[in-house]
């Protein structure tokens, strides 16, 4: 940890946020996969994505060892490609292969672009930010913005905050039409899922003591697995 970073001003229990994160996932991905008639699985999901750039933004806040740290995302990255492909295409994994990255590659590049703002190495954070607009990353450069918006947001939480709630109701309102994919309408008026992600503020605001370690491999182990899993059940089912 660096000695001048000050101590967190919002929740520093990243094992409770990262179990949340981790079953909302889940819950998102069953939606996608196997249950497309059930929206709320994809609304409880837009958490999830919120909650792992702000343990990233605290990863970041302390880690001691930033090569390593952006080394073991890309290592997850390249593991669970195949896994990402089999339950995206399960009849054609292959074939399919680099048509979409899964999200360890969308946290390797914004990891690499916020830790190059971080340390002043503006071509790592040029690179970061390039590869998230190329590449077919979910969320593109979305979590660079959330995870530098965390790091202010660890100084100042309600400024943070309204800047994160800002973000999210201009992303789920301006622009929106009825009957375009991931919206519901109200009052006539066509409201993006990311209205849900205004959730997961409680969880980054108020802080938790509740203790939870939950192991890093484990945790970066879940994500291919439960791929794994839903690929080999999408092949079974034959959806």
């Amino acid at each position: 940890m660096e000695p001048s970073t000050p101590r967190l001003r919002t929740n520093p229990d990243t094992g409770l946020l990262k179990l949340v994160a981790a079953i909302a996932m889940l819950l998102d991905h069953i939606g996608a996969l196997l249950l497309p008639g059930l929206p709320w699985l994809r609304w409880v999901g837009r958490i999830s994505f919120p909650l792992f750039c702000y343990c990233m933004a605290v990863g970041l806040c302390y880690t001691r060892n930033f090569p390593r740290y952006l080394g073991r995302m890309g290592i997850f990255a390249l593991l669970s490609q195949p896994c990402w492909a089999l339950a995206l295409y399960p009849a054609a994994p292959w074939k399919n292969f680099w048509s979409s990255l899964n999200i360890f590659f969308t946290l390797f590049f914004t990891l690499l672009a916020a830790g190059g703002w971080r340390q002043r190495r503006w071509g790592w954070a040029l690179a970061g930010v390039a590869a998230l607009l190329v590449f077919p990353c979910d969320y593109h450069a979305w979590g660079v913005w959330l995870v530098l918006l965390f790091r202010f947001c660890q100084r100042h939480p309600a400024a943070g905050a309204a800047g994160y709630a800002l973000s999210y109701l201009l992303t789920a309102l301006v622009g929106r039409r009825p009957g375009e994919f991931f919206t519901f309408t109200v009052a006539g008026r066509a409201v993006g899922y990311e209205i849900f992600a205004l959730a997961a503020l409680p969880l980054l605001l108020f802080p938790a003591r509740g203790g939870l370690k939950i192991s890093k491999w484990g945790f970066y182990g879940f994500y291919p697995l439960h791929l794994l899993a839903l690929g080999l059940l999408r092949l079974a089912l034959k959806i």
